[in-house]
C-alpha cells in the first residue's frame, strides 16, 4: 500500500468528464447534486518517497453514477468568490469522494476507488485530496481555484473521513 500525504507542484490532468449532476434536495448549506453517470478521472502526480527519491504515477479515479456530492461546499461569505457550480463542479466531485472515503482509505455508500499504475493500493492524505479540488477546478476553468484550495486547507479539516453536512 502507498499513502501519498501531498503531490508535489500541480497534477498533470490528462481526462476529465464534467459530471452531470441533477439537484436533488436542499440543505441549509446549499444544493446536494446525484451523479447522472459514472464519472472517470485521469491524472499524473508526483509525490516524495524519501528526503532524496521521488515516485511519479498515472492515476485513475472512479466515482459510481448516483453519488452523492454537494458541490462545492464553503462557508457562506466566500461564496461570493466561490460558485458551488460551473467550473468547479469537477473538483467539488473528486474532492468530495476523497474526503468521504477519507483518502480512499474506507468504504463509503457508493463505490469509488482511486488506483495507480503501480499496482499498490493508493491512500491519500488530506491535502492530496485538497490539490486534487484545486486541480481538477482549475482545469474546469476556475478563475477562483486558489481561494478555495486555500479555504480547504484552513477549514477541510473538520470534514475529512465524514459524509458531507447536511446528508
Amino acid at each position: 500500500m502507498i499513502h501519498i500525504k501531498s503531490f508535489i507542484g500541480e497534477l498533470k490532468i490528462d481526462k476529465f468528464d464534467q459530471p452531470d449532476l441533477e439537484p436533488i434536495g436542499e440543505t441549509k448549506k446549499g444544493p446536494i447534486y446525484r451523479a447522472e453517470h459514472d464519472i472517470w478521472s485521469r491524472f499524473i502526480g508526483t509525490w516524495k518517497v524519501s528526503r532524496k527519491k521521488t515516485a511519479t504515477a498515472y492515476f485513475e479515479l472512479f466515482i459510481e453514477k448516483g453519488a452523492l456530492s454537494d458541490g462545492v461546499s464553503s462557508p457562506g461569505i466566500c461564496r461570493a468568490f466561490v460558485t458551488v457550480d460551473g467550473p468547479n463542479r469537477m473538483g467539488g466531485q473528486n474532492h468530495d469522494a476523497s474526503y468521504r472515503s477519507k483518502g480512499f482509505s474506507k468504504k463509503i455508500e457508493y463505490r469509488t476507488f482511486l488506483r495507480c499504475d503501480l499496482d499498490y493500493k493508493v491512500t491519500l492524505g488530506r491535502k492530496a485530496c485538497d490539490q486534487i479540488y484545486r486541480d481538477f477546478a482549475k482545469a474546469g476553468g476556475s478563475i477562483h481555484y486558489k481561494l478555495a484550495y486555500n479555504m480547504l486547507r484552513m477549514f477541510g479539516w473538520m470534514h475529512f473521513g465524514k459524509k458531507a453536512p447536511g446528508f
